[in-house]
């Protein structure tokens, strides 16, 4: 049986300990899941971060969720993003030495979807944005890898669907699963999300 709860732990992070939660599964490979800002209630436990974290787990990935630094049980405070770049390269660093794993997916909601997309330009990796806020984070300064998969709901109150679909056609040439209702948390639509991602993940 998989395990949907995941095992709580604590990773060091550059401000102290990162509260976090590792997902195992018979996989040599792991996917890390980057939650919504912390500024406005995001954390490792919003329920479209478990939406993907249990797509993930189910199409054959361990997976680590963890708090930035100051959510939860997160040590320090607001990093203004790069703190946040940081945290999230501290986690797959944990991952790399003490799993002795490579991360095979980066994926992120909202504001963790730039937090995510900033790991893949250093590392090679699959990339899954959620919701990517393209009008306030600089996606444009990013190079998106090829095997990369947005997902939005078209009537999202808090991202543009329009800007979205109109960065993507400027700059890059990925997949795209647009909901045509759900708004930014994807009221109601968990499953739809789960159900996309594995689908995606089942073409690699």
């Amino acid at each position: 049986m998989l395990d949907r709860q995941g095992i709580k732990l604590f990773i060091s992070g550059p401000e102290g300990r990162l509260e976090a939660a590792w997902h195992e599964h018979s996989a040599d490979v792991t996917a890390i899941v980057c939650h919504p800002h912390p500024l406005h209630q995001g954390t490792m436990n919003n329920k479209v971060v478990m939406a993907t974290a249990w797509a993930l787990l189910e199409s054959g990935y361990n997976v680590l969720r963890f708090n930035y630094r100051g959510v939860g049980l997160s040590e320090g405070s607001y990093g203004h993003v790069e703190g946040e770049v940081l945290d999230a390269a501290a986690v797959a660093h944990w991952v790399q030495q003490e799993k002795g794993q490579s991360i095979a997916v980066w994926a992120g909601f909202s504001f963790g979807s730039y937090i995510a997309a900033r790991q893949v330009q250093t590392h090679s990796a699959k990339l899954i944005m959620i919701a990517p806020p393209v009008e306030r984070m600089p996606f444009d300064q990013l190079t998106i890898p090829e095997q990369s998969l947005v997902v939005m709901c078209k009537d999202d109150e808090v991202v543009r669907y329009e800007a979205v679909d109109i960065f993507l056609r400027t700059y890059y040439r990925n997949d795209q699963i647009i909901l045509k209702e759900g708004g930014h948390f994807f009221h109601g639509r968990s499953l739809h999300l789960r159900n996309h991602i594995q689908v995606w993940l089942a073409n690699f």
